[in-house]
């Protein structure tokens, strides 16, 4: 609920100024239609090193729909994580009683990727979230309505659209096509809908080919040679996760062996934990084995092994007639052992942090703006002391040209010793910008986006630190 309370931030939300450049109060769906094409990977094709169309389109739909709002923003993030959460327990009591269920899901809860996700208006796993909650919906509604279809559909849409390790998903699609194809269904237009993700995902795995084609490294900085990627799962036989989802799959491969109509009962439910271990898989090679991180790049991957744990036991049960009392003892028991006491308190703590630092930046920006819109010729030099204020300084011109400062903004970097190779990429950017040939006027605010001792750069000079 803290969030509720929160502002624009630097990083993330400056794009939202950008795009509002030139638009105004007369300004029709078009003109947001526009920003998408201009302004947004929608229309870089095969020219960005990210695509996520669906992201952008939700975005800007936001901003058509809420202005520069953020409180709107909010109550849209804390919708979204109520509808998940109620989505998720409607799918699980298909396999336990309603208070398990309950527990399980205030359990994922206490997570600290969530801090991730929800401490902000900009990550794409916000969107990710609504993506899978509408999928999962669409398998809770009985399956010969069109709307469940079409939900399922929306739902893929908006998921693989989010972020590119969403793509994993389009598995879902070719498994509905091959069930119709299976069942002979002579409806046209479900194959049309089925076949709409895969379109989707195709035109987005495209895109991604056709710019990494002749660069040899991803926007973490590790390497997109498939060879190298491959090599990664070697690390796998060092994750403890692995082994339980090996585990339960041996187990399972035995039981199908001896028991011939094994997997006939339970091809459901151990179809649902194959996906589970392959979007893992994905997920761990995705990151460069550098997964799980305890941050949003944790969703929903994190989430798949506690799951895969009661879809097995459940199976367990069933197999062994074990009764409901001890099996839901048993799940407690698991719930119990998955509760992040720390990852609440964390959880908390990253709401309340990020209406402190939202207010923090949107108070310095008022303040900031309007005396500079006082002191037009004053100049703003902004002082490099990290590889890593790469972002910041790009997101802070854009709060600038929104507010059409006239001031001049001169770029400084700093000499940065013991930088890895990737920092000294972002570092060749920003030096490449950087004017020494241009100096300030005696009169000028110096910005820096960390705590460093002050460096003269003008006579009549202000020092001031961007809280973010």
């Amino acid at each position: 609920m803290n969030n509720l309370f929160a502002k624009w931030w630097l990083i993330d939300d400056h794009d939202l100024f950008s795009y509002l450049i030139k638009i105004d109060k007369e300004s029709g769906i078009l003109d947001y239609i526009s920003i998408l094409i201009e302004k947004t990977e929608v229309g870089n094709f095969a020219r960005t090193s990210r695509f996520r169309p669906s992201y952008f389109i939700l975005r800007v739909t936001e901003l058509y729909l809420f202005g520069l709002n953020p409180t709107y923003f909010y109550i849209v993030r804390l919708l979204i994580a109520m509808f998940f959460s109620v989505v998720l327990f409607l799918f699980l009591i298909k396999f336990i009683n309603e208070f398990v269920s309950l527990t399980f899901v205030a359990t994922i809860w206490t997570f600290p990727f969530w801090s991730d996700v929800f401490s902000r208006i900009g990550p794409a796993e916000i969107y990710g979230c609504l993506g899978l909650g509408l999928l999962i919906l669409s398998y809770l509604l009985p399956q010969s309505k069109l709307f469940s279809t079409f939900l399922r559909v929306f739902g893929l849409v908006v998921l693989i659209g989010a972020k590119e390790n969403f793509l994993i998903y389009t598995i879902v699609s070719f498994v509905e096509l091959w069930k119709l194809f299976r069942r002979k269904n002579n409806k046209v237009y479900l194959y049309f809908f089925e076949i709409l993700p895969i379109l989707y995902s195709i035109y987005i795995f495209l895109s991604l080919v056709g710019f990494y084609t002749h660069i040899s490294e991803d926007i973490y900085g590790n390497s997109t040679n498939l060879k190298d990627r491959l090599n990664l799962f070697i690390i796998l036989f060092e994750d403890r996760d692995f082994w339980f989802f090996i585990t339960i799959l041996v187990i399972l491969s035995a039981f199908s062996f001896f028991d011939r109509g094994f997997l006939r009962r339970y091809l459901h439910v151990i179809s649902l934990i194959i996906f589970a271990f392959v979007i893992y898989i994905f997920n761990f090679a995705f990151y460069h084995a550098k997964w799980p991180t305890g941050m949003r790049y944790d969703f929903p991957g994190v989430l798949l092994l506690p799951m895969t744990i009661i879809l097995f036991l459940k199976i367990i049960q069933g197999r062994f007639r074990i009764n409901n009392k001890k099996y839901n003892f048993i799940l407690i028991f698991i719930c119990i052992f998955n509760l992040n006491l720390y990852g609440l308190g964390f959880n908390l703590k990253s709401s309340i942090e990020n209406r402190n630092r939202t207010n923090q930046f949107s108070s310095f920006l008022n303040e900031t703006i309007g005396d500079l819109k006082l002191n037009p010729n004053r100049d703003i030099v902004i002082r490099i002391i990290s590889a890593w204020d790469y972002e910041p300084y790009f997101s802070i011109l854009d709060f600038f040209n929104y507010y059409s400062l006239t001031n001049r903004v001169l770029l400084r970097v700093d000499s940065i010793p013991n930088a890895t190779e990737f920092e000294n990429q972002l570092l060749a950017s920003l030096k490449n910008i950087e004017n020494l040939n241009v100096q300030p006027t005696s009169n000028c605010l110096v910005l820096t986006f960390g705590e460093v001792k002050d460096k003269n750069f003008c006579d009549d000079q202000i020092n001031r630190r961007v809280p973010w």
